[in-house]
């Protein structure tokens, strides 16, 4: 008898150990993969970016679960990516993990990517960074998704309905997301920048500038027969004054990031080169890129600058052609692997040459351009998105009165096809610092003049 009751407390115990395994492993199934239930999560939206999926099988699948979502990978049982190119935040994964420790720790890093992804569009796509701000981290038993659309809650509703007794319908396979391999290129609808970015500025406000490096004087072989980039060492800047033709060197003047170690010398932006240069009308010691970012800011500036403009008219002309001409590199944020940031998006050559800026390259630019023109300017290091995101923009004088300038924020571009917005748009310029605090920037408050002028804009 009392080897009976053993075996029966031994049975109660196993089944009771079972029980608790279940239940810390949330043992709820759904009839759906991984893969479906995304699928059906999408098909729910009236309105989503063409996703893109990756499954364990694929090999950027663990980078993006390791480098991007910054989870254990080890703790994924199953999973799927299903992400956007270029200027969208939509995004839909969804994870089977291994344990309630598993299902914690990876909700927190699902919400922490939510937070970081609205901050990377602060500013420049305002709606993206809306959407992503009001992604949703949703949860069943060992199941985990990351919600970044639209319409959260048919998303939220639909997960739901993925353990139930009546699932949701899905999609036809052929309209959906798309399978690709990171090898492969991205499709031009969606990765293609140029493709539906804002049209080529007017030509009167375009200069036209070679790629390679021009190392003696004669003009480029094809220049745009608007403005013609010079190289022309003996010919004073058509500028109206002394100040213009040799300024002084603004406060805020600052060298851009370091390009990678392999860089030639004479490819690293140097401003206080270019400056001297332009002081003593000879750009003879200039070469490779910091030779062609003068001779392009001397074809705008001699196109665009006249005698009777006053210093407000200076950077007015020189900030509206800024965003006529350049468009923000939306490949820096782009999560593809095939994804080719400009190297020289945080300096003046990016945006001159390539047409392609971060917030670093238009500040730098517009720094460049106003001290050339003698329009006293400095730059301002700070963040946005409650400090989540580095951001950069410039301060300016004129008539005596400081004024806030964010060139980058005032060409903002929007919509997953990447249309622009503004054209141009002066929202950022010549505030005030409260605005701009209260439009979140942040920076050193006590390291910078307060601009407390009304806004001034004549447009």
């Amino acid at each position: 008898m009392l080897k009976v009751k053993r075996i029966q407390s031994l049975l109660l115990a196993a089944a009771v150990m079972s029980l608790i395994g279940a239940c810390s492993k949330n043992q709820i199934v759904s009839t759906y993969s991984p893969r479906q239930i995304a699928e059906a999560i999408m098909y729910s939206q009236a309105s989503i970016a063409p996703l893109h999926a990756l499954t364990p099988d694929d090999d950027y699948f663990s980078d993006y679960v390791i480098n991007i979502y910054q989870m254990n990978s080890a703790s994924i049982e199953d999973g799927t990516i299903c992400y956007a190119y270029g200027m969208s935040a939509d995004e839909i994964a969804v994870f089977i993990v291994s344990d309630n420790t598993a299902l914690k720790e990876t909700r927190e890093k699902l919400n922490e990517y939510i937070k970081q992804r609205a901050a990377a569009f602060s500013g420049y796509a305002p709606h993206q960074s809306a959407i992503a701000e009001n992604g949703v981290v949703a949860a069943n038993g060992n199941y985990i998704a990351l919600i970044i659309c639209e319409d959260t809650k048919s998303a939220e509703s639909t997960f739901a309905a993925c353990f139930s007794g009546d699932p949701p319908k899905l999609p036809d396979r052929n309209n959906s997301v798309q399978q690709q391999s990171p090898d492969e290129d991205p499709p031009a609808a969606t990765d293609d920048p140029e493709a539906t970015a804002k049209p080529e500025p007017p030509a009167a406000d375009v200069a036209t500038v070679s790629p390679e490096p021009e190392t003696d004087n004669e003009a480029t072989d094809d220049p745009d027969p608007a403005v013609d980039i010079e190289a022309t060492d003996d010919q004073e800047p058509e500028t109206d004054n002394e100040a213009a033709a040799n300024p002084e060197p603004g406060a805020g003047n600052g060298t851009a990031a370091e390009p990678e170690a392999a860089a030639e010398p004479d490819d690293l932006y140097d401003p206080a080169a270019i400056l001297a240069a332009w002081r003593n009308v000879d750009a003879s010691a200039l070469s490779g890129k910091n030779r062609i970012i003068y001779d392009a800011c001397k074809s705008v500036i001699n196109k665009l600058i006249t005698d009777n403009m006053t210093d407000y008219d200076k950077e007015l002309a020189l900030h509206d052609w800024i965003i006529e001409w350049a468009s923000y590199d939306t490949e820096t944020l782009s999560n593809s692997p095939n994804a080719h940031p400009d190297p020289d998006n945080d300096n003046p050559y990016g945006l001159l040459i390539n047409k392609k800026a971060i917030c670093l390259g238009y500040t730098l630019t517009f720094q460049l351009f106003m001290d050339l023109v003698g329009v006293e300017c400095i730059t301002v290091h700070g963040t946005s998105h409650s400090r989540e995101s580095e951001h950069a923009w410039n301060m300016v004088r004129i008539d005596g009165e400081w004024y806030c300038v964010d060139v980058t924020w005032n060409d903002p571009i929007e919509s997953n096809n990447i249309i622009r917005i503004g054209s141009p748009a002066h929202k950022f310029f010549n505030v005030t610092s409260k605005f701009m605090w209260d439009t979140d920037h942040q920076w050193d408050r006590s390291a910078v003049p307060e601009a407390t002028a009304p806004k001034l804009y004549k447009g």
